[in-house]
């Protein structure tokens, strides 16, 4: 969505993170750096680039537990709650600039156990969201997204 206005709505299911977290030595796993974009973060860090898209709407989902609900897991999965829930309320000042506050929603859900899924529940509430947002959207106006 932040490279191609044509995208009118998204969700982000469990993938909202900070890409400097991500490849840190603290991370809950060691990621590969071959996947890390060199100089991204001169230019800004995720909640700049989430809040760019704004006044598009955008979702959020993400899992409680993650990671697990135990031990280290429990500890993991607590951050990285916690750090979306940052890069929202920072994406959020940008909606709320814009006047699009209702455009960004997030669900931070316990069902089936709350790890990186996306549970039936969480799914329905989704769709409609999507179908809500995009029911003003007449396809024949959208323009198509090469690479699908």
């Amino acid at each position: 969505m932040f490279v191609d206005s044509r995208i009118k709505a998204g969700v982000s299911s469990c993938g909202l993170f900070s890409v400097l977290h991500f490849y840190s030595e603290s991370a809950a796993k060691k990621r590969l750096a071959a996947f890390a974009l060199p100089g991204l973060a001169a230019v800004g860090v995720s909640a700049d680039y989430f809040g760019l898209i704004s006044p598009r709407p955008i979702m959020l989902t993400r899992g409680l537990w993650e990671w697990g609900q135990t031990g280290d897991e429990a500890t993991f999965s607590k951050k990285h709650v916690a750090e979306t829930q940052e890069i929202e309320a920072r994406a959020r000042k940008c909606y709320e600039c814009d006047s699009a506050s209702r455009n960004l929603q997030a669900i931070y859900f316990d069902e089936n156990g709350g790890n990186h899924d996306f549970p039936p529940i969480v799914r329905e509430q989704t769709y409609a969201w999507l179908d809500q947002n995009l029911q003003h959207t007449s396809s024949s106006k959208l323009a198509p997204v090469s690479g699908l």
